[in-house]
């Protein structure tokens, strides 16, 4: 009976370190997202010369 318990125990070990780790791995993502959205607004409010537009879309100067 004490094996039994002390398995149930190391269980519930277990599931906490995963609870833990889905915890940290969903922050993360919310950060990355939010990080992501930012660097799209910025590229989005960016103005370049129409000359440098074609060199950074393309990879190529004229």
């Amino acid at each position: 009976m004490e094996q039994c318990a002390c398995v149930e125990r190391e269980l519930d070990k277990v599931l906490q370190k995963f609870l833990t780790y889905g915890q940290h791995c969903e922050r993360s993502l919310e950060e990355l997202l939010h990080y992501v959205g930012q660097l799209r607004a910025e590229l989005a409010s960016a103005v370049l010369p129409e000359d440098q537009r074609y060199g950074a879309e393309t990879g190529f100067g004229p």
